[in-house]
């Protein structure tokens, strides 16, 4: 008898354990809907994906690979600068943007980034980890995908650059 109400304890100790680690940290919203003050913040971004850009000799594609940084105001407006390598050569690149949360953890934005030849940038981007306060609902970790208008496109995670407090 003992035996049986010792492996109940154990069940139900494990069961509340495993659903408070649950809520904690992982998946979309955990009972509050996501906005834009879900990404708030500085995360630091990595993207590889394809360059595509036209020459006299045709259309020309090159792997690519980009690092940097992105802060999200909490507002719709974020800052990038990044640091991208193709074809042996690394660039640096600034820009600003605009982003829209929906309530299901998605966000739609654009990147106009500075420099030569105007490049603007598309992305989407599912939030994946959640703060552990649903009150504040603030993203960890994303998944990107991103285009340009050259034809380039790119995926990759976004990292909260520090953690919330539990």
């Amino acid at each position: 008898m003992n035996k049986i109400i010792l492996f109940f304890a154990a069940l139900l100790i494990s069961t509340v354990a495993f659903a408070e680690d649950n809520d904690n940290d992982k998946g979309k919203g955990k009972g509050k809907d996501c906005d834009n003050g879900s990404l708030t913040g500085r995360y630091a971004y990595e993207v590889s994906g394809v360059n595509s850009f036209p020459l006299p000799e045709g259309l020309v594609t090159r792997s690519t690979h980009v690092v940097g940084q992105v802060s999200f105001n909490g507002e719709g407006q974020a800052d990038f600068i990044g640091f991208g390598s193709a074809a042996g050569q690394v660039v640096e690149k600034t820009g600003t943007g605009t982003y829209v949360v929906n309530p299901d953890c998605t966000v739609q934005g654009t990147m106009n980034w500075e420099g030569p030849g105007q490049l603007t940038s598309t992305f989407n981007i599912m939030l994946d980890q959640m703060d552990s306060n649903p009150k504040t609902n603030k993203a960890y970790h994303a998944y990107v995908l991103a285009t340009d208008n050259t034809g380039s496109s790119a995926s990759g995670s976004i990292t909260r650059m520090e953690r919330f407090p539990k």
